[in-house]
């Protein structure tokens, strides 16, 4: 059978144009959404997808991520870091979801307390109050001279050392010991009471019999204990006498 002669040759002739029409119109649109490349190659790539490679990549967008992140190295973060977990932010076991109130924690003001003085506002000083601390004692004297006086600031006033023999003599103490024998060599011990740091004899008195052996008498020490004795031979009479400080 002819097919030709069963379908209109008018009918076959509008089928073509309308093919061809339709042909055209998906052409143009398809040229009409492609932009050529703004620079010769290999200028103007387009930018490659984020891949497991060693290369370092750059993403001017949002990287949005549906599960945990982790970094086997350091993190750099740019403005800030947003957290909404339950845990937040962590640092070293240490998890907030929030900064504290009042700037963290910041210092807000500083006081000095007994002999610390405290100098600024913003860039605070703080030094040792000399009117109520001693400073270390770095000052020295020359020969001859002792120190009189110890300043705040650790130097020192020098001078002549003045004893003042009324002074040093006030608290002294004195001490006896005696001996009277009807003859033949003797000592008598005497003992000094309390501690004493010096004593000395300020007399000694007494007669021998005979005038051959004489008489004496004498200062012992043991650390600040002391004790006198007073010694002669045959009728002998001994005094003796110490001054203790």
């Amino acid at each position: 059978m002819n097919l030709s002669k069963i379908v209109s040759p008018k009918i076959l002739y509008w089928s073509k144009i309308i093919v061809i029409g339709l042909l055209v119109g998906v052409g143009l649109q398809l040229a009409q959404a492609w932009t050529s490349p703004g620079s010769n190659a290999p200028s103007g790539n387009v930018a490659g997808p984020i891949t497991t490679s060693g290369v370092s990549q750059t993403k001017s967008g949002d990287l949005i991520l549906g599960r945990d992140i982790a970094v086997a190295r350091n993190a750099v973060f740019g403005t800030y870091v947003s957290v909404s977990n339950t845990l937040g932010l962590c640092l070293n076991g240490d998890c907030r979801t929030s900064w504290p109130s009042g700037g963290g924690g910041s210092v807000n003001s500083v006081t000095g307390g007994t002999g610390v003085s405290v100098t600024g506002t913003t860039d605070v000083t703080i030094n040792a109050d000399t009117s109520v601390l001693q400073r270390r004692i770095t000052g020295s004297c020359s020969g001859g001279e002792a120190i009189t006086q110890v300043n705040a600031d650790g130097s020192v006033s020098c001078g002549a050392p003045t004893i003042d023999p009324a002074t040093i003599f006030s608290s002294a103490t004195t001490h006896t010991c005696n001996r009277f024998g009807s003859s033949g060599q003797g000592t008598t011990y005497c003992s000094i009471s309390g501690s004493k740091s010096m004593c000395f004899l300020t007399r000694t008195y007494g007669r021998d019999g005979d005038d051959v052996d004489g008489f004496g008498c004498t200062l012992t020490r043991s650390g600040n204990t002391w004790g006198m004795q007073a010694f002669g031979e045959d009728f002998d009479q001994v005094y003796c006498t110490a001054m203790c400080i």
